[in-house]
């Protein structure tokens, strides 16, 4: 199911052994636009301290009650690095946190995720996946908050409408991918019928 980020803020976030805390923001990837951490609003029992939490360790997802569970545990969430979520994280302090979570680095691979296509396929069995990804984002220009696309006007123009409070099915995903000529699920499909043609 597709949603956006904004659906999530707020949710309770729950560690194997208790609450963590609230949803707060996403942090992405400007290159690739893959979801690469979330911030977890601890409250009172870290002393108001933000948390950064792969979406690795996302285990399950309840929507009806608005809550977020992890693999993992509050010691190993208290005893993560200091990271200023105010700011943006640098390559060093991800070196580090993902040191200390036990996870290969993404950026050693020839995929979205370093030696996976998703976070599902480096993540331990019963853990969910999470990622998004916009192939037609060329670059970001922080300096004016431009975003630039490798599409023209007229394709944008001609493109499906897309109503906010209307939820985006498989069908009209289907109209983009026609109108555009690009389908995420089918390149995922392509990589897991590759894998199990290798045998891995």
């Amino acid at each position: 199911m597709l949603t956006k980020t904004t659906n999530l803020k707020g949710f309770e976030i729950r560690a194997t052994d208790g609450e963590l805390g609230t949803m707060g923001e996403f942090y992405f990837d400007d290159d690739t636009w893959a979801i690469r951490y979330l911030t977890v609003e601890t409250g009172g029992w870290l002393g108001g301290r933000e948390v950064l939490i792969s979406p690795i360790s996302v285990a399950y997802t309840d929507w009806q009650t608005k809550r977020l569970n992890v693999a993992l545990t509050k010691k190993q969430v208290e005893n993560s690095p200091d990271i200023d979520t105010h700011r943006p994280v640098s390559r060093q302090q991800e070196a580090a946190y993902l040191r200390y979570d036990g996870s290969p680095y993404y950026w050693g691979g020839p995929y979205l995720w370093g030696p996976a296509f998703c976070p599902a396929e480096r993540a331990t069995p019963g853990r969910a996946s999470m990622d998004e990804r916009a192939d037609r984002i060329e670059r970001v220009r922080w300096m004016d908050s431009k975003v630039y696309g490798g599409l023209t006007r007229e394709a944008i123009k001609g493109a499906p409408e897309y109503v906010e409070t209307a939820p985006i099915t498989r069908a009209y995903e289907n109209m983009l991918y026609h109108h555009y000529g690009r389908s995420y699920w089918l390149q995922q499909a392509q990589h897991e019928f590759s894998l199990s043609s290798s045998g891995a």
